[in-house]
């Protein structure tokens, strides 16, 4: 795998609500989840799990909904150009609990 780069997670696309999470958060291209405390702390964060071991995590949003977006969809929002806007991302292995940027891609 590549090196591990981080971006800010700037707004949720969720597909039933829209927002820009409350505290400031990163995404890594490997599926990581990290909370920024500071400007020199970053705290990482626990990611939940599904049933089907589909990672997700809960953010509280600045509208005061609560939403549970999938780690794939951070990653693909914040590392993969979708100019096409396709609505959903897919694994290409198959394997869901793999959210390497490399392994994500946008389909119908």
């Amino acid at each position: 795998m590549k090196f591990e780069t981080w971006k800010k997670i700037e707004f949720i696309n969720s597909p039933k609500i829209v927002g820009i999470p409350v505290g400031e958060y990163e995404i890594s291209s490997h599926g990581n989840l990290r909370q920024v405390i500071s400007d020199n702390i970053r705290k990482k964060v626990k990611i939940n799990t599904t049933s089907d071991q589909r990672p997700r995590y809960g953010f509280i949003l600045d509208n005061g909904k609560r939403v549970m977006p999938f780690i794939h969809q951070l990653v693909a929002q914040a590392f993969i150009p979708n100019p096409e806007g396709l609505p959903n991302v897919k694994h290409i292995d198959g394997n869901k609990s793999n959210n390497y940027v490399g392994n994500l891609r946008w389909s119908k």
